[in-house]
């Protein structure tokens, strides 16, 4: 009997990818690559679907793809770059429209395996408006928050305060530039006359929350893997932590209160989802502070600072290694 495999439903240029196949091929279980771009440059090596809803598809290696043999797929963007759709009227608008109603289908016959994540339950939980009122469910402090596109209620939110944070909502152009645009700010009342631009778009503003410390928590089912930034000892990364990188700061190994990780490992499973990656603030008083969570956060960057097997816990969940 073939063993069965598991599906990356991913671009070539995931940074993620490269760990997933690495740990597949060192633990020899079989794998496979789909790519559903809308892009012209680089077209799908693509699929076919038979008149009689038989899916016949090809990897990005031109291997078949037999979908009963599958136990689990990794998705993350569908596999398809994120470029704008092209001008309304023009042929390349139809073209791109097509592969997304394409792609849809084609995904709908995998919905027997087992996702991580699901891409419904990706869509209804990456809002990081809808994550607040979740996270106070379970018992997290969440930042005292604004959404507004008035200038005066803006205003009004930075005198309350003196100092706020304006972060982005949705994630942005995607663009080589985009993350430059996407850098959170800090504000204080000084700076209250580039409130101004908030007519724009709506904008998000919370409170500067006192920090001892960062931390990213990576969930897979109920395994819970914790890393630490102290992110004050940088005037950077006290801002936006993201920018460790460019830092002398470097990630370690952390051990996650029980508790915490527990009401985080229901909250990731009432909402249907079985990777997350989750941001924390540790303040001075040991309270824990809920940011955000990313359903498809990259790891590698954790896994390389504290050893944590996250990847061998991925490739075991999608494997069913983990519920054997």
């Amino acid at each position: 009997m073939k063993q069965r495999s598991i599906l990356f439903v991913a671009s070539e240029a995931d940074v993620n990818l490269p760990h997933l196949r690495h740990c597949a091929n060192a633990r020899r279980i079989p794998h496979q690559t789909l790519c559903l771009t809308t892009s012209r440059d680089h077209p799908c090596v693509s699929t076919i679907i038979d008149g009689h809803g038989e899916h016949l598809l090809h990897d990005t290696l031109g291997e078949p793809i037999d979908f009963q043999r599958i136990h689990g797929v990794w998705a993350r963007g569908w596999g398809r770059d994120m470029a704008r759709p092209p001008a309304v009227g023009s042929f390349g608008n139809l073209a791109y429209h097509e592969w997304v109603y394409y792609a849809s289908y084609v995904l709908d016959g995998l919905r027997h395996c087992h996702w991580v994540n699901d891409i419904d339950a990706v869509r209804r939980n990456a809002n990081r408006l809808t994550q607040k009122p979740l996270a106070q469910r379970f018992g997290f402090r969440v930042p005292d928050s604004l959404v507004t596109n008035v200038p005066a209620q803006a205003k009004a939110f930075l005198a309350r305060h003196g100092r706020v944070i304006i972060k982005h909502i949705s994630p942005g152009s995607p663009d080589s530039h985009a993350d430059r645009a996407l850098a959170v700010s800090l504000l204080d009342r000084g700076d209250e006359d580039l409130l101004d631009q908030v007519r724009f778009c709506p904008t998000l503003l919370q409170e500067v929350i006192d920090k001892a410390a960062e931390f990213r928590v990576t969930i897979i089912g109920d395994r819970v893997f914790c890393a630490g930034l102290e992110s004050t000892r940088n005037e950077a990364t006290a801002v936006d932590s993201r920018l460790w990188a460019d830092t002398e700061l470097t990630y370690y190994r952390a051990e996650l209160d029980a508790g915490v990780a527990q009401r985080l490992a229901h909250m990731l499973k009432t909402v249907g989802l079985v990777y997350g990656a989750v941001d924390l603030i540790l303040t001075p008083r040991n309270e824990w502070v809920f940011l955000e969570i990313n359903p498809s956060g990259r790891w590698g960057f954790a896994e390389m600072s504290t050893g944590h097997a996250i990847t061998e816990a991925l490739i075991d969940e999608l494997s069913g290694a983990g519920h054997a």
